[in-house]
């Protein structure tokens, strides 16, 4: 039988070991979405909170239209690093299908002394972020009742997490049914084996609670939304 210790949990989840070049992949990340930026319309740092990194970008349809569908897209990075400006890349092959792409930024973990952030703190945050979008996406050509999210590794969990938000919670104008349609590319959905890896658990500070109020695995389906 695997003798799961922190080891064998840091072998599981730890992808930069897995993958070798992955700096080589970063650069390019950055330096295509750099091009992306400097080449197409976009509006940047546009602020959806009161938070330090509560900002977004937003690069309207290539296509003249008024009703635009939505596409937010959360990015990686276990919660603790990357930035919305390494993946503006995603941008142009979404906005020639049509669509107006919001690129969400995000308090990254642990935070400082004064101010710890933690995942759940993370997943108000984009339903602060969507709910930014519902509101005032209609400015910039998008359709407010028809938002897709998509979100990879961390991103992706906080996709899941936004199918399951009590959008009444967030603002008595918001519906319930604000996100129905969210893409998780490579997400975690529970963070009980992430509280248990040593080399991201550091940053994280995962406890029990959170594990319990932010791991959609553990949670009943939602009733409405479909997760891909």
């Amino acid at each position: 039988m695997t003798q799961r210790d922190g080891a064998w949990y840091d072998r599981m989840y730890n992808n930069r070991a897995l993958v070798p070049e992955h700096a080589a992949h970063f650069a390019y990340w950055s330096e295509t979405s750099a091009k992306v930026r400097a080449t197409h319309r976009c509006f940047q740092d546009v602020v959806y909170g009161r938070g330090l990194n509560e900002t977004l970008d937003i690069f309207p349809s290539d296509q003249a239209t008024d009703k635009a569908p939505v596409v937010v897209f959360i990015h990686g990075g276990y919660w603790r690093s990357l930035d919305k400006a390494d993946h503006s890349f995603v941008a142009p092959a979404l906005q020639g299908m049509g669509a107006c792409v919001v690129a969400v930024n995000y308090d990254l973990c642990p935070g400082t002394e004064t101010q710890p952030v933690t995942i759940p703190d993370i997943a108000l945050q984009m339903s602060r972020a969507l709910a930014w979008v519902w509101r005032h996406i209609g400015e910039h050509g998008g359709d407010r009742s028809n938002i897709s999210v998509i979100g990879h590794s961390a991103g992706g969990h906080l996709a899941a997490m936004l199918l399951a938000c009590d959008w009444k919670k967030v603002g008595r104008d918001l519906p319930a049914g604000l996100v129905r349609k969210a893409m998780s590319i490579s997400g975690l959905y529970d963070l009980e084996p992430v509280r248990k890896t040593p080399f991201v658990q550091a940053d994280l500070r995962i406890t029990p609670a959170h594990v319990r109020m932010a791991s959609p695995a553990k949670w009943q389906r939602p009733s409405k939304g479909v997760l891909y």
